[in-house]
Parts: structure tokens; C-alpha cells; sequence
């Protein structure tokens, strides 16, 4: 059950993120855009990171991951970061992910719905009206 909701975050997140990356580029295109690099490293490094974990290969995404925060922490970085470190069992570093996420974004729901979620017993997570997150709902 947890795989799933983190599934449906993960799929929610890379839509944002590519409809990010489609309004920097149109903006670009018609010259409204500054001297910015149309995709940051670490948007590239996060998009890699999406990949891999599609493809089941967490710890090259975790590594990717940790370039992309080291590059410049982004919100869904650690976001992302944090949902591969549940699943990997490191719930504290999670914790941790979200923390620093929530400093950029302090009212972000997924970050305080995935925390709470942290909070809970490993048996307890991800069940009934908590199974998705907020972002799946809309």
C-alpha cells in the first residue's frame, strides 16, 4: 500500500515538474526568459532521478537525488528524496528530507501529510482516508 500512494505522488510530481519545465521553455521561446539555463542542473538531476525510480533502481535515483539537493535544494527534490528513503527503510532521514523541505515550503500539504505519515508506526501508514496524498485528491 505504501509503494502505491508513493507511486501516485511520484507520477504527480514529474506532471508538475514537466509542466514547469514546458513553461520555462515557452517563456523562453518568446523571449521572456532571463539569462537562466532553461533547465537548472539540479531539475535535470531530479528528472533522472524520476526515471530511475520508474525503473525500480532506487539507489542510483537516491544518488541522483542527493546531486540534485547538493546542486540547489528544491522542494520536490526532498520531497522525492524522502518518499525513496521511506521505502528504503531510512525513516529518520526521511523525517529529515521533509524537514528541510518544509523550510522552503512551509504549508505544503504532501510534505505535512508525508510527515505525519512518517510519524505512524510502518503497519499504520498509508491506510484509509490517509492511503494518497492531498495533491491526489484535486
Amino acid at each position: 500500500m505504501q509503494s502505491k500512494a508513493i507511486e501516485v505522488v511520484s507520477e504527480r510530481l514529474r506532471r508538475i515538474v514537466l509542466f514547469g519545465i514546458a513553461l520555462t521553455l515557452a517563456s523562453t521561446a518568446c523571449g521572456c526568459g532571463g539569462d537562466r539555463p532553461i533547465v537548472s542542473d539540479a531539475n535535470k538531476l531530479f528528472i533522472e532521478a524520476s526515471k530511475l525510480i520508474g525503473e525500480g533502481q532506487k539507489q542510483a535515483a537516491l544518488d541522483k537525488l542527493n546531486e540534485s539537493i547538493a546542486s540547489e535544494p528544491l522542494l520536490w527534490s526532498y520531497r522525492e528524496r524522502a518518499k525513496l528513503l521511506l521505502e528504503m527503510g531510512r525513516d529518520e532521514d526521511a523525517l529529515n528530507d521533509c524537514d528541510a523541505a518544509l523550510n522552503i515550503a512551509p504549508e505544503d500539504p504532501d510534505l505535512l501529510w508525508l510527515k505525519g505519515e512518517i510519524a505512524k508506526p510502518a503497519a499504520q501508514r498509508f491506510q484509509g482516508k490517509f492511503k494518497s496524498p492531498p495533491s491526489s485528491n484535486r
